[in-house]
């Protein structure tokens, strides 16, 4: 399947761009190419906070060892995609999901970058894993010109939860500021299996996702989708 082409210059040019479309992409199982990366910002192209710092982690007493991800490796480690470009100052991407795993993900992009937008980046996407996920955020996290972690807990989550029946919980363990960043957001995020059934890809991925069989199943002889039902007050 060729690439799908991303201009990332259009409108501000910024990584708003990057994450949507990498988002998007492991949702779709679409391979896309973003090129002219950040090509608004000066200087252009990826930063700490847009790549990885990729190291292994193996925390004492336990058996479980995490990957530190920042941006779009994050993406990548969540939607066992391949990735080519992605390093400082590259202002072209390649990236070709496959499929979306949970587990416990960090990310840390070892300056004041926003904890928040690795947040961006990655809640779309585990609220399609098969199972609950954790995250462990740092960075800034109260940046300049970014969401602030108290927006996020106490407004944007809230208010996804309350109208759109998601579940997850945000905890501000240490707060990050420029330049020195070392904050750390943890997130637990469960899981929609009401939004999963009820999602229809306008354009089914191969294999048939687990979303598009549960809608195709639930759909009587007619040939048409159950209604839907109204969302949690």
């Amino acid at each position: 399947m060729a690439n799908l082409i991303i201009d990332g210059s259009v409108l501000e040019g910024g990584g708003q761009i990057l994450r949507n479309s990498i988002s998007l992409s492991a949702l779709l199982r679409k391979p896309i190419t973003i090129q002219k990366v950040r090509n608004g910002r000066r200087p252009p192209g990826l930063k700490n906070q847009h790549r990885t710092g990729a190291h292994l982690l193996q925390e004492m007493f336990c058996s479980i060892a995490e990957r530190v991800y920042s941006g779009i490796l994050l993406a990548a480690e969540i939607a066992s995609a391949d990735v080519t470009g992605a390093k400082n100052g590259s202002s072209q991407v390649d990236f070709v999901p496959k499929h979306i795993a949970a587990g416990q993900y960090a990310a840390d992009p070892i300056t004041a970058g926003a904890a928040t937008l690795l947040l961006q980046i990655s809640l779309p996407l585990l609220l399609f894993a098969p199972e609950a996920s954790t995250l462990t955020l740092k960075g800034g996290t109260n940046a300049t010109g970014a969401p602030q972690a108290d927006y996020i807990q106490h407004v944007f989550l809230p208010f996804a939860r309350r109208h759109f029946g998601l579940n997850a919980d945000l905890d501000i363990r240490r707060r990050g500021y420029f330049p020195k960043g070392g904050g750390q957001i943890d997130v637990k995020i469960t899981p929609h299996m009401s939004l999963q059934a009820q999602v229809s890809w306008s354009e089914d991925p191969s294999p048939e996702s687990e979303a598009s069989r549960t809608l195709r199943d639930s759909q009587g002889k007619s040939g048409r989708a159950s209604p839907m039902r109204p969302w949690p007050a």
